[in-house]
């Protein structure tokens, strides 16, 4: 990473009405603001919104982490990856794949 390959993170466990936002996580991750975003895998037990994640039942899932560097040539992490702004952008789903 930050190689545009996919990174599972077995069996992690969420508790009802967990609240984490993007940019929290991606400050934990060494990240600058807005380069990190939630991806909407339609994973039961999530609410996705743009830069929130609600958990709404205890879940144990499987993470899935998907970074590359703004070098990318076709960056699918939207515009701050494009940009150039993140030097690296990454994107977060829950419970499923990225679709």
């Amino acid at each position: 990473q930050p190689n545009g390959e996919t990174l599972m993170i077995e069996n992690v466990q969420f508790e009802r009405d967990d609240r984490f936002t993007s940019d929290f996580l991606g400050a934990k991750a060494g990240l600058k603001q807005s380069c990190l975003e939630f991806h909407d895998s339609g994973a039961p037990g999530f609410d996705v919104g743009p830069g929130l994640l609600v958990v709404e039942e205890s879940v144990l899932v499987d993470v899935f982490v998907r970074c590359e560097t703004n070098l990318a040539s076709t960056s699918e992490l939207g515009f701050y990856c494009d940009s150039g702004y993140c030097g690296v952008c990454c994107e977060v789903a829950f419970g499923e794949e990225f679709g």
